[in-house]
């Protein structure tokens, strides 16, 4: 089930401030809206994010690394697993 959010007199998925932003990339903001989607995070590989987006493993990283960066998720390892934490406003 998605869960939608009213921004601005709009309905998305994800905050409109990250689709509007000019220095976030179009694959990050893409990964974005899978994590924002997703009912639970407990996926075993990458694929899930990266087969729907065709995009290779190392983009996929990126596109989380990016996001990371702008503060959207954060990415935490843990005995070899990274867990993803997406900060939903």
């Amino acid at each position: 089930m998605s869960n939608f959010t009213y921004y601005r007199r709009r309905w998305a998925a994800i905050p409109l401030d990250l689709l509007l932003n000019p220095t976030v990339s179009l694959a990050a903001k893409a990964v974005a809206g899978i994590l924002f989607a997703a009912d639970q995070m407990d996926h075993q590989t990458l694929s899930f994010i990266s087969e729907p987006l065709n995009l290779s493993t190392e983009d996929a990283f990126s596109a989380l690394d990016e996001l990371e960066a702008h503060g959207i998720i954060r990415m935490e390892e843990e005995d070899g697993r990274i867990d993803i934490n997406v900060n939903i406003p």
